[in-house]
């Protein structure tokens, strides 16, 4: 079942008490312009602190111009909606695939992303918007999107979102500072469980070969 937005707030308004439930995100009533005040910022404060894998993505970089300044030697345009920029790409390979380890003894090393270099980049902005300042040729980026359809929220996000949201509207709707310090506890412990699904649902150690088996020896 697709959830909207309009359902996400009332599971907040009910962690905190409030039985009544809204008709619409987007109304006038007072308790619907508040909920509405703190959805959208929620929502960023969630997806941002997490790599969420429905809201990965992979992007070509639109090239704005060579030499830019003296340090770099291309800019890129940003991309749009991207809530936080994670890594640049090569050549549409991942730069973990471009890390050769040394060889060892015919041995098949193991490593991790988080071992692999990662290629240098500064952001800026010009007149036009945000800028991605880089020595890579035809640069990718793996970003993470501002995901606004909660079509594609996985179940542990809602229920992340639907605390942090009832912890902003705690603050707010109830002035209790107790509940609010609850909300924030059980948030941080859906965020938890979040991270701990992401992990088991990827896999991010490479076996590479070594460079007597990639050479023929």
């Amino acid at each position: 079942m697709s959830v909207s937005a309009t359902m996400i707030a009332n599971m907040a308004l009910g962690r905190i008490g409030i039985s009544q439930q809204i008709s619409s995100i987007d109304g006038n009533h007072s308790v619907e312009r508040t909920c509405k005040l703190y959805y959208d910022i929620s929502r960023e404060y969630v997806l941002g602190t997490r790599t969420w894998p429905f809201a990965q993505r992979y992007v070509d970089l639109a090239l704005v111009e060579e030499e830019p300044n003296e340090e770099w030697q291309y800019s890129y345009r940003y991309p749009a909606e991207c809530l936080r920029l994670d890594h640049l790409v090569a050549g549409g390979i991942h730069t973990t695939d471009q890390y050769v380890y040394p060889y060892q003894d015919y041995n098949r090393p193991v490593y991790t992303k988080a071992d692999a270099p990662l290629l240098p980049y500064e952001l800026g902005s010009d007149t036009s918007g945000r800028l991605v300042y880089t020595d890579v040729v035809d640069a990718k980026a793996k970003y993470l999107s501002n995901i606004t359809d909660t079509g594609l929220f996985s179940a542990l996000f809602i229920d992340a979102l639907a605390w942090r949201l009832a912890t902003e509207l705690a603050g707010v709707l109830s002035r209790d500072t107790a509940l609010r310090g609850v909300c924030d506890q059980q948030y941080m412990i859906a965020l938890s469980s979040a991270h701990a699904q992401t992990l088991n649902e990827s896999n991010n150690t490479l076996n590479k070969e070594s460079g007597f088996i990639t050479a023929g020896y």
